[in-house]
């Protein structure tokens, strides 16, 4: 919260609001349910303030900025986070309201016919009272609990609010016992009420029950519901939420221990991928080989001791001939967008057109193409005719060193008479590494941000999207799609100080993973007999692996990750070297938008026939597994 909004010394109190006003507001606003609440209170707050009224606005700048927060529920300690973080300024947090605020909030709750707000005030009292008043956290899971189970509402945050409910109460046990009851009945009526045609709200309730403990025979009925449920989708050839209903039938037969069924489960969420590839391959390949992927995939989720039953292995090989097939085909699939090489100015214009006026994953996709990349080739062209036109550079030594002083490296003058010599390729190769660098600045400042800051004004992208498009990815190993999730998002948020943490690691892995695939060694046995894995800069040095990544890509994450006279980027991170500065450098946020690359060109993307929201196309337009879909097998299966 900022005090230039208003006088940091203004007192408010609840006399200064109008209450009938504030609920004709409210109820206005009910679309997207909190963010739509912040918009519509901070605009009113800038008008009272505006016409003369500062208290008032006030007033409405502090529930503007509570319904800001974006309710996280499975966090007991830190369940609100701000929607937005920009460089070092945020929205608000709860940290940011002071006692004043509190003793306001406290006085407004009730008074106003609205769950979503009263919910808000009663959870953040809880989260930030000293002591903290039991009556508080019952308030606030009374009011969630309300909250309306429709489709719209459980869309918007209602699943998020009665998933906050339960917790609170599965925390404060007895004192909250009956509330916890009111909620168990609330979701059993509205799952058993629930029709195919509302979508996946039934899911959704399925999935806030799994919270609960329920009797056998109510797990049954949820399980078998949403197995036919699943049926129902197949007749219509709507893969997609019949993959999502029996892997919610999975879950409940696994909480009732039915082990052989849930095998037949797996058997059927493959073969919906099957089904699915075999309509796909008539538009694209590259889609009917992803599918044919993940299929393989689930099958292998069955232990081998139950496989011959259902003649899995015979399965997997045959769906392994097809996707071989199928990928074969799709060599010739992707396209490129190439920006003009023009001025700056030109550049960062054309780079927002590439991604405005379209969805969420065709900006995405289009943000992932905005750049080709660096082409070795002709880095070292450039490097050469360097070279030839600015001798005087080349017959003096040079020391290179890094920003504490370190020296990182030194060059020997240019032998004229042996252009083709170490200490002559040594000089080419550290003019290639310049060269790789003014290239990813440039790149960075007229193509990627701009199109980045385009997305952002255009579309609000959460974690949970992007964990989304990384569950579908073909690339990301198992157990990592969090971990890539994660780091991509806080890129959206123009932070990327985290990323650079969490996403080289991930690129070393995925590194790791790519060489073992190929039956390259990656790993050092010691006189010992101690084998321990080799890090990324080895991992690079391999012959191999200029093969394995293709040149250009292997040049980029050298010059970018680990020579000593590029940004070094990962050696400085491990070392604990790297400052603020260099982790949100054009350098970092390149290699951000290489993270994002690769996760975008390694999803087999469709078009949904219909889409209600921007919300419900992102689900739908990769094919998204569940984390748990990936194959939990060995790192070597990664890709």
């Amino acid at each position: 919260m900022s005090s230039e909004r208003y006088p940091a010394n203004l007192s408010v109190t609840d006399s200064d609001l109008d209450f009938d006003e504030l609920e004709t507001l409210l109820n206005e606003s009910e679309e997207y349910g909190y963010s739509t609440y912040h918009s519509t209170l901070s605009k009113a707050a800038r008008e009272a303030i505006e016409t003369g009224n500062p208290a008032k606005g006030k007033g409405l700048w502090l529930l503007a900025d509570a319904c800001s927060m974006m309710l996280k529920p499975s966090s007991i300690h830190k369940p609100f986070e701000p929607f937005a973080v920009m460089g070092n300024r945020r929205s608000s947090i709860p940290e940011g309201f002071s006692a004043e605020d509190l003793e306001f909030f406290e006085a407004i709750i009730g008074k106003v016919d609205n769950d979503r707000l009263n919910a808000r005030l009663a959870d953040i009292l809880w989260l930030l009272g000293s002591p903290r008043k039991v009556e508080h956290a019952l308030a606030s899971i009374e009011y969630y609990s309300h909250f309306s189970l429709d489709h719209d509402s459980l869309l918007r945050d209602g699943r998020e609010g009665i998933e906050r409910a339960i917790r609170l109460a599965l925390m404060l046990r007895e004192s909250a016992a009956d509330k916890l009851n009111f909620i168990r009945t609330s979701l059993l009526n509205a799952f058993n009420a629930a029709k195919f045609d509302e979508n996946c709200r039934a899911l959704w309730l399925a999935e806030l029950l799994e919270y609960i403990s329920l009797e056998d025979a109510d797990q049954q009925a949820i399980a078998e519901k949403l197995e036919q449920f699943a049926n129902d989708a197949i007749a219509n050839e709507d893969y997609y939420r019949a993959r999502h209903f029996f892997e919610g039938a999975v879950t409940c037969n696994g909480i009732l221990k039915n082990e052989k069924h849930v095998y037949e489960l797996n058997v059927e969420i493959a073969e919906t991928w099957v089904a699915e590839a075999e309509i796909r391959a008539m538009d694209s390949n590259m889609v009917a080989g992803n599918f044919y992927e993940n299929a393989i995939k689930e099958l292998r989720k069955i232990p081998n001791a139950h496989r011959p039953p259902f003649g899995i292995d015979e399965r997997i090989a045959e769906l392994h001939k097809k996707m071989n097939h199928s990928n074969q085909l799709a060599l010739g699939e992707m396209e490129m967008i190439e920006t003009p090489g023009v001025d700056i100015g030109e550049c960062v214009e054309n780079s927002q057109k590439q991604v405005s006026g379209k969805s969420l994953h065709k900006a995405l996709i289009a943000l992932a193409k905005i750049h080709s990349g660096a082409s070795v080739e002709r880095i070292r062209q450039s490097a050469e005719k360097g070279m030839q036109h600015s001798v005087l550079r080349y017959l003096c030594t040079a020391t290179h060193l890094t920003r504490d002083g370190r020296v990182a490296g030194r060059s020997a003058g240019l032998d004229l008479g042996d252009p083709q010599g170490e200490e002559s390729q040594q000089i080419l190769r550290e003019d290639m590494l310049r060269n790789l660098s003014i290239h990813v600045e440039l790149a960075t400042q007229a193509t990627i941000l701009p199109a980045l800051h385009q997305i952002n004004l255009e579309h609000r992208i959460t974690e949970q999207v992007i964990l989304q498009f990384c569950n579908a990815s073909r690339l990301i190993p198992f157990g990592r799609a969090t971990l890539w999730a994660k780091g991509l998002y806080h890129g959206f948020e123009m932070d990327f100080t985290l990323p650079t943490h969490l996403l080289i690691p991930q690129l070393e892995h995925l590194v790791r993973v790519q060489l073992k695939q190929a039956d390259i060694k990656t790993s050092t046995l010691n006189a010992q007999g101690t084998e321990t894995e080799n890090g990324l800069s080895t991992l690079l040095d391999t012959p191999e692996a200029k093969d394995v990544l293709g040149e250009d890509l292997h040049f980029e994450l050298l010059a970018l990750l680990t020579d000593p006279l590029g940004a070094n980027l990962r050696n400085e991170m491990a070392h604990g070297l790297l400052e603020a500065d260099s982790a949100n450098s054009l350098q970092g946020v390149y290699v951000w938008w290489i993270c994002l690359k690769l996760l975008i060109h390694s999803i087999s993307w469709k078009e949904p026939e219909k889409q209600e929201n921007e919300q419900t196309e992102t689900a739908s337009n990769p094919s998204v597994p569940s984390e748990t879909e990936k194959q939990p097998a060995t790192e070597e299966q990664g890709t």
